[in-house]
């Protein structure tokens, strides 16, 4: 039996209340900048976006890491904001209103988010963390699950010599648990893309922004594993960040 979550709304204060949509997922958060605008998190990753009060929604948002979506906040311009999640701790970020999502850090402490501006605010679940920058670099991830691959494959980035953006693109043969690390020339790790949960099979293009880093030479690092943990694909690329 299919159970749906109701969301009404109030235009006396509260004194009468109506029923204005109904989604077969889980509220989890609401957030209005206005009378018109909002955002509305569901479970299993899904982002929801109104510019009519509530009367229709449009996903913006649903990603392929099964994160809940427990707290959205904007900045006053409504075009940076933020998503918070009660999975893995991600935090998601857009710059262009909602339209498209970016993973930014893999954090203990990302539930719950606080922003006075578009660089400076917390986050805080078990503890409590803060950024005078924004979060730092977003990454993004859009998948193609309708192509099936023979085989796990870790493509060369494109463009490489990059400025700032690069693609990073790769085959999964099989529902796999992914990561993606990427390392200076010290062997450093710079940034880390994990799957929260299982990646489903098919071709995935993960673009990596290395705005605030330096001129140089950096590695990225790709591994499979099952569901019992076993590692089934593990490989390394070498790329170039000239500015």
């Amino acid at each position: 039996m299919r159970r749906f979550t109701n969301l009404l709304k109030t235009t006396n204060a509260g004194e009468n209340w109506f029923n204005v949509s109904s989604f077969f997922r889980i509220y989890l958060f609401l957030f209005f900048a206005n009378e018109f605008i909002g955002w509305l998190g569901l479970s299993g990753g899904r982002i929801l976006n109104t510019t009519n009060s509530g009367s229709t929604w449009n996903y913006q948002g649903i990603f392929n890491f099964f994160n809940n979506i427990e707290d959205i906040k904007f900045a006053n311009s409504l075009a940076v904001g933020w998503a918070g999640t009660g999975a893995r701790f991600k935090i998601f970020k857009t710059t262009n209103s909602g339209n498209t999502w970016g993973y930014q850090i893999d954090s203990s402490t990302s539930k719950n988010i606080s922003f006075v501006d578009s660089l400076k605010g917390w986050t805080g679940y078990f503890g409590i963390a803060n950024t005078t920058n924004g979060g730092g670099i977003i990454t993004h991830i859009n998948s193609y699950s309708n192509f099936i691959p023979e085989d796990y494959k870790l493509y060369q980035n494109y463009p490489n010599p990059f400025n700032s953006q690069t693609k990073i693109s790769f085959e999964v043969k099989s529902n796999s648990f992914v990561k993606l690390i990427i390392y200076d020339i010290a062997g450093r790790e710079i940034n880390i893309w994990q799957s929260n949960g299982i990646l489903l099979s098919g071709r995935h293009e993960f673009l990596f922004d290395a705005k605030g880093l330096s001129s140089g030479v950096y590695f990225y690092k790709l591994e499979a594993r099952t569901q019992d943990g076993v590692v089934v694909f593990s490989k390394s690329k070498k790329m170039i960040l000239s500015k």
